[in-house]
């Protein structure tokens, strides 16, 4: 059982995995780092959900309805766009010799 000034030392190298050896651990060179494009779909998410809520406080099912129909469908689109980019990126990796 370790107490004392061995508890810190230890829990310190643990606590900061990216310090440990020889220096910081940075990506390789041929790392990148993947960003899906810019999407209006959280903003059409948000607006879904926030008629949702309004909908449901004022007691209005045709605003609770429309809010619900936007968000679903924004959620929907979100996804398909999402996946559509993550199959581009796949397939243009696999064209050019990697796995």
């Amino acid at each position: 059982m370790k107490t004392g000034q061995d508890l810190s030392a230890s829990t310190r190298n643990e606590a900061s995995p990216r310090t440990r050896g020889s220096g910081p651990v940075r990506p390789g060179a041929g790392d990148e780092i993947h960003v899906v494009a810019p999407t209006w779909q959280p903003l059409l998410l948000a607006a879904g959900l926030t008629m949702a809520l309004a909908g449901t406080i004022v007691f209005t099912p045709i605003l609770l309805m429309i809010g619900l129909a936007v968000a679903i469908s924004a959620i929907g689109n979100w996804i398909a766009l999402i996946r559509k980019d993550f199959h581009h990126k796949n397939s243009s990796d696999s064209a050019i010799g990697f796995p």
